[in-house]
């Protein structure tokens, strides 16, 4: 599945950490809060399926950015339990908003286990494992 990370003025505010950086093959430089206006980005996520966002700034970034795909006709959830503002009423607000504009909220284990589809796939294990 195509992975990518948007970087808000990353040398002012810092790169996407190595860690992260290392699984995620593709990075988009933003200087909109919306991902949704840089047309590099908007290309990729337009080439097809659900885009999902997690990220901070809930209320910001990814809110924007959500509005603005799901505006433009494409298919958008964001993953709650992997969003984070730096205040809980911020992060609330903006779930809310997202939810009153049609916006899917999901959380990380809806979606693994939308993927694996079944229990008997060899991943299922490893992704019990991983989850508790």
């Amino acid at each position: 599945m195509p992975v990518a990370a948007t970087e808000q003025n990353p040398t002012g505010i810092g790169p996407t950490t190595s860690v992260l950086a290392a699984l995620i093959p593709r990075t988009f430089g933003k200087s909109h809060f919306s991902a949704a206006r840089q047309a590099d980005f908007l290309a990729w996520a337009a080439a097809g399926g659900t885009v999902l966002l997690a990220g901070t700034e809930t209320h910001v970034c990814v809110l924007q950015t959500a509005l603005e795909l799901k505006a433009l006709g494409l298919r958008v959830a964001v993953i709650i339990d992997a969003a984070g503002s730096r205040a809980e009423a911020s992060k609330q607000a903006a779930l809310d908003r997202l939810r009153f504009h049609g916006v899917e909220l999901v959380t990380v284990e809806m979606v693994l286990f939308e993927w694996l589809e079944r229990y008997d796939r060899p991943e299922f294990k490893e992704l019990l494992r991983l989850i508790k």
